[in-house]
């Protein structure tokens, strides 16, 4: 018992705690930094188009293209509709077959054309040059008719001269005629020579 005593009277003798430290003072913030200035704007480019008029299209204030001042300015929307109306009659896949159809019909009616121009000139041609055959043949005929008349006249008239067949040329007699020799008969000369007697 004594000794708790004791120390009980030792815990009430403590000695009184110390005084509190004080803080330190709160430095005072610092002063805000200032922000740099904001640079001013940069100026566009080019300048902003001037607004557009409501009623721009009705009055037409759009300006020409450069260097076409002669033609007329249209409407755009009129423009765009007359575009679609184009587009509309455009022709199709299917029509463009038609067109390539069309066409190639036109260049084999066309050849057939051609072709047919080449055999009428080419049955033309032959047509021309048998007239002028046959008119030769005739005028050959009737000169050889004529020439073998004047020499069955000339050896009538003239009986030492040799008869010879018709179908000998007349230019043979002829020159012996002229020549003022006596014929002889060419079908038995050996020589070949016919004018040998002459």
């Amino acid at each position: 018992m004594g000794d708790e005593y004791e120390m009980m009277g030792e815990l009430g003798n403590e000695a009184p705690p110390p005084p509190p430290v004080p803080l330190p003072p709160v430095p005072p913030p610092p002063p805000p930094v200032p922000l740099p200035a904001v640079p001013p704007p940069r100026p566009p480019v080019r300048p902003p188009p001037p607004p557009f008029p409501p009623n721009a299209l009705k009055k037409q204030h759009i300006a020409p293209a450069p260097g076409l001042h002669h033609l007329p300015v249209r409407n755009p929307i009129k423009l765009a509709q007359e575009r679609k109306k184009v587009a509309k009659k455009l022709p199709t896949l299917r029509g463009r077959r038609k067109v390539r159809q069309r066409e190639r019909e036109d260049q084999l009616r066309d050849w057939d054309r051609r072709k047919s121009k080449e055999q009428t000139t080419r049955q033309c041609s032959t047509f021309v040059s048998l007239m002028i055959m046959s008119t030769l043949f005739i005028i050959n005929s009737a000169y050889h008719i004529k020439t073998t008349m004047q020499l069955n006249r000339i050896s009538s008239a003239y009986p030492h001269l040799i008869a010879l067949d018709k179908t000998t040329n007349f230019v043979y007699q002829l020159t012996a005629k002229l020549a003022g020799g006596n014929l002889i008969d060419y079908r038995s000369s050996d020589s070949g020579n016919h004018f040998d007697a002459l």
